[in-house]
């Protein structure tokens, strides 16, 4: 227990000294109950928090993201992780961008609940292109569910890129063929 102990501070003092990794993993281990550690999710979310706000760190955005969304650890605020999701998928983070493409399919980004087709396949699309299967599974879902109005549509995705409706479909089964077993 002292050396876990002496290990949580070191990396307390380290992350408040800037070293960006030590309060990720701080958040990890109150998450999971590491090394012994009680499960505390409040500190955990607090850890991810402090983290992503102060360095933009992208997994601590991507987990704080899911805590303010679920409400795990914190009062739930779908709207406001909308943010931190933004934060790690402008970073690469595939999860983040799936999880924004249903954000925005669903229209939990605002508090009209109006939904932003174009955001959604935007966020799906540049998860696609990282060969992230869930967002195609879910771009093609949602193409199919709006396809009468997405027939003739010209998208804008968020790289610039303008693109049909049909490239967009060609894009995603030549990324995703569908095969016969």
């Amino acid at each position: 227990e002292l050396i876990r102990n002496l290990s949580i501070n070191w990396l307390r003092k380290a992350s408040e000294n800037g070293i960006v990794e030590a309060g990720y993993q701080l958040g990890q281990i109150y998450e999971q109950g590491l090394a012994g550690t009680p499960i505390d999710l409040y500190t955990a979310f607090s850890q991810y928090q402090y983290t992503a706000n102060k360095s933009g760190h992208g997994p601590a955005a991507l987990c704080t993201a899911h805590m303010l969304y679920s409400g795990y650890g914190t009062t739930a605020n779908p709207i406001k992780s909308t943010i931190y999701y933004e934060l790690a998928a402008n970073q690469g983070i595939v999860e983040a961008m799936n999880a924004l493409g249903i954000i925005y399919e669903d229209g939990i980004y605002n508090e009209d609940n109006d939904n932003d087709i174009n955001k959604a396949i935007s966020w799906y699309y540049d998860a696609v292109i990282l060969d992230y299967e869930p967002s195609a599974n879910n771009l093609a879902i949602l193409i199919v569910k709006y396809s009468n109005q997405l027939d003739e549509q010209i998208f804008t995705l968020l790289s610039g890129e303008t693109m049909t409706y049909n490239d967009l479909l060609t894009n995603l089964f030549a990324r995703f063929p569908i095969t016969k077993d």
